[in-house]
């Protein structure tokens, strides 16, 4: 079923192209026919685009990018890595996918040997997102950035969904998950981020500055298949 079709220009594979949804959630099923991106990944690039455009020539990281990410920023970027996190094997270690295996609130990577960290709708999957910002920035070099999505429910106030007790996280609210790219059972959600969160990571972080980043409904987004909810 045909939800929803546009041509337009996807900042992803740098051509025009055709969206297609075929679904109502267009966050999850908006794709370029050509790359297969999908409206967050369009929103980081343009964003790579518009802020950094020698980001071609920066060590990139990322964090659990889908197999579209890795596609096109692997062939456009040099020194482009990645990391996913199995608790089952040791920090550091390398994965068959070509990532290694890191937990974002205990990096092992070197402090400043990042210029761009990536997470794609990452950190509220996070049980200590204080601990991943702080990890996040030491690693970041002195002009370095940290470009990210996340949802954010605007005109509310964040809210964890359980806690740590015993060393075990327990939930406050009814589960939720989403989708992961190395498991079927998904991610738990452990934190709904309300339009504070730009006030907590600066909070908890030494030497940054956070900027909310949205996308109005302009003909330039429409064209580059940027609508969806929580961009």
């Amino acid at each position: 079923m045909l939800i929803r079709a546009a041509e337009g220009y996807c900042p992803c594979c740098d051509q025009s192209t055709v969206f297609v949804a075929n679904n109502y959630w267009l966050r999850d099923y908006y794709r370029c026919i050509k790359c297969n991106s999908i409206p967050r990944n369009r929103a980081i690039m343009k964003v790579l685009h518009e802020r950094f455009p020698s980001f071609k020539d920066l060590r990139v990281h990322e964090s659990s990018p889908d197999i579209t990410t890795i596609t096109v920023l692997g062939v456009k970027i040099p020194n482009y890595s990645y990391l996913y996190y199995h608790d089952e094997f040791p920090l550091g270690a390398a994965l068959e996918n070509g990532g290694t295996n890191e937990n974002l609130e205990q990096l092992t990577l070197p402090d400043n040997s990042v210029d761009v960290f990536i997470t794609q709708d990452v950190m509220e999957h996070i049980c200590n997102p204080r601990a991943a910002f702080q990890e996040i920035e030491r690693v970041l070099c002195a002009e370095g950035v940290h470009v990210f999505t996340t949802p954010i429910y605007l005109f509310r106030k964040t809210q964890a969904r359980g806690k740590f007790e015993q060393g075990k996280w327990v939930n406050l609210l009814p589960p939720v998950y989403h989708g992961n790219p190395i498991s079927e059972k998904g991610s738990l959600v452990t934190y709904d981020w309300g339009d504070d969160i730009a006030q907590f990571i600066d909070s908890c972080t030494n030497n940054t500055h956070t900027e909310i980043i949205q996308f109005p409904q302009t003909k330039e987004n429409y064209e580059m298949g940027l609508e969806a909810d929580f961009l």
